[in-house]
């Protein structure tokens, strides 16, 4: 039997909600042992997004499969001395705590590493480790709005996925494999500090480097401002996506809708209302299922939006094997296979944690 890339990792969740069990769900499809601490009432997530006659949100069962779950309160006396072993034993600790709690309780990044100087010990929080708005509540369309995710839209509105908390969970993994990598080499943990704002903000490289020049009107291209890369609505009020950025692909849509005057207008200056009202008043005039026949021998970058219950009917997400009973796997596949832990999670007693300790 071919070897998990994460094979005999160890990793201790002290996360909830979203951000940090989708980071560990990343690590588990990709074979590493989860144990997930939870308070004695569980996870939040548990019930949340839930109106099914299962105990456990679907969510919920999506982001720990595959984890061993065990709920303590770490406020009672001699539970986290017990945890102890457990520490010693792992090679990653994620929390997302707010900055200060995991001191408080006993579990530092300092005292963590003092019993294991090898552990990896990343905090996934709102806003970082320091600064002034590192006890700032938050949720995704706060740490969003901080970083200009917002900014570029006429009419913003809240977006879904999460997108912060989704980002976040991606940076604080690559930075965890990095440090299991660079331990290689030292023998040394690091201490990961990891926030859902700076996600964000590291992907506003476009807008930075244009406001070096205190200029933003050529991000119009991609925010709406032009023909060729927008959103259109179908007769039977369904939508369309064109992301016909290339003059080739613009011109073999052109083409397609019979409408060659078009190609030269592609970089009229922004916002190419005209344009886009010409755009949109063609792709009105006819239904999505007519707008799919139509373009799909046609080599633009169109693709229509699908509604919730056909997102996982496209045939590149079949042809992938990407989900299972509309449960996803791991984003992408190892050695040609796609990769995912479909054991069920599994809640343990505090006594069946391994090398759990009595007192």
């Amino acid at each position: 039997m071919e070897q998990s890339l994460l094979e005999g990792i160890r990793v201790l969740d002290f996360t909830q909600y979203a951000p940090g069990p989708f980071a560990t769900r990343l690590l588990c499809d990709l074979g590493a042992e989860v144990i997930k601490i939870e308070a004695p009432d569980g996870d939040p997530m548990r019930g949340m997004f839930h109106t099914g006659p299962e105990p456990l949100s679907p969510i919920y069962q999506t982001l720990n499969r595959g984890k061993q779950i065990a709920r303590l309160n770490l406020k009672d006396k001699g539970v986290v001395r017990n945890l102890e072993p457990l520490i010693k034993s792992a090679d990653v600790l994620l929390e997302s705590f707010r900055p200060g709690v995991m001191n408080r309780l006993g579990l530092s990044e300092t005292l963590c590493r003092r019993i294991n100087p090898g552990l990896v010990y990343c905090s996934l929080t709102g806003y970082g480790q320091d600064g002034p708005s590192l006890n700032a509540a938050g949720h995704d369309i706060n740490y969003c709005a901080a970083a200009g995710f917002y900014s570029f839209s006429e009419d913003p509105k809240p977006m879904f996925p999460l997108v912060a908390d989704h980002s976040g969970s991606m940076n604080a993994m690559n930075a965890i494999l990095a440090a299991l990598v660079a331990r290689l080499k030292t023998g040394q943990g690091r201490y990961l500090d990891i926030s859902l704002y700076e996600a964000i903000l590291g992907w506003q490289y476009p807008a930075i480097e244009n406001l070096k020049n205190q200029d933003n009107s050529d991000l119009s291209l991609l925010t709406g401002g032009a023909a060729c890369y927008n959103i259109y609505q179908t007769l039977d009020d369904r939508h369309v996506t064109l992301g016909a950025l290339e003059e080739k692909f613009w011109t073999n849509f052109c083409r397609a809708l019979g409408k060659t005057e078009w190609i030269p207008r592609q970089y009229e200056s922004y916002p190419q209302q005209a344009l886009i009202d010409e755009v949109r008043s063609l792709i009105k005039i006819d239904t999505l299922s007519n707008w799919r026949k139509h373009f799909e021998q046609v080599d633009c970058c169109f693709e229509p939006i699908p509604l919730p219950s056909e997102i996982f009917d496209h045939p590149q997400t079949a042809a992938r094997g990407l989900t299972r009973n509309c449960s996803m796997a791991y984003p992408g596949k190892i050695d040609r296979k796609s990769c995912r832990n479909d054991n069920t999670l599994q809640d343990l007693e505090p006594t069946q944690l391994p090398k759990w300790r009595e007192q």
